[in-house]
């Protein structure tokens, strides 16, 4: 499910294995063999099969942003939890998750940032004030909360918050990406590209129409969020 959305402004803070040569040599040798053939198609068919989604431990996450001492998000734990699935957070009135981030590596050369979750339990809104959002984001080393250029948001594969259900968000690294104020990709590609180089956080960002990092909550109830796939392409 994907959607677009305006730019808002933002508040004060923060194998696949393929085998080529000699694949038909070798199963032709086999073909004597028939225990040994019949192990290697299954070990073949086993590389043509797609990897669980992956998502990185949950003890490389942070629920923040944490800024000076202060984790803006309210009433939640520092990280998410296990899950089967990859990790998870809970949250009910009285609590908001902001931004969910972990530590990067420069994206220089990099594609895309694909992020797959579900949300389970009580329909979200936003914390402060219609709907919730959910909108990838990165961040550039050196960000010190207060300049444009730190922050930046792919506010044009947003999706928006409610009842249950299943997301991908697929932000392109070179879409029209844009900064916690005025600049945007398009307007701004050095900036942006030097964001990329030296990205230092990576992730998503939890919102209303106060803004994409402002909160999401729910009215009555808890509801879940499950990462299932988190990953630069």
């Amino acid at each position: 499910m994907t959607t677009t959305s305006k730019p808002i402004r933002q508040g004060p803070y923060r194998h696949q294995v393929s085998w080529f040569d000699g694949t038909r040599s070798i199963i032709t040798q086999s073909a004597t063999k028939p225990m040994a053939a019949l192990a290697l198609a299954l070990a073949l068919a086993a590389c043509d099969t797609p990897s669980k989604p992956r998502v990185e431990p949950a003890s490389t996450w942070e629920i923040g942003p944490v800024i000076r001492g202060k984790n803006y998000s309210v009433a939640m734990p520092l990280t998410p939890a296990a899950h089967d699935d990859g990790v998870s957070f809970d949250f009910g009135p009285g609590q908001s998750p902001h931004y969910v981030t972990q530590a990067a590596q420069p994206l220089t050369g990099k594609h895309l940032i694909r992020l797959r979750f579900r949300t389970e339990g009580s329909p979200i809104i936003g914390s402060k004030c219609g709907s919730g959002t959910a909108t990838v984001y990165l961040e550039k080393r050196g960000n010190d909360w207060a300049h444009d250029g730190g922050r930046w948001w792919a506010t044009f594969s947003s999706v928006t918050l409610g009842e249950p259900g299943a997301y991908e968000i697929v932000a392109p690294l070179d879409g029209p990406w844009t900064s916690v104020s005025t600049m945007t990709a398009t307007a701004s590609p050095a900036e942006f590209q030097a964001a990329k180089d030296t990205a230092s956080r990576i992730g998503f960002t939890l919102g209303n129409c106060e803004g994409f990092g402002h909160g999401i909550t729910t009215s009555t109830g808890t509801a879940r969020v499950v990462v299932t796939y988190f990953g630069v392409e």
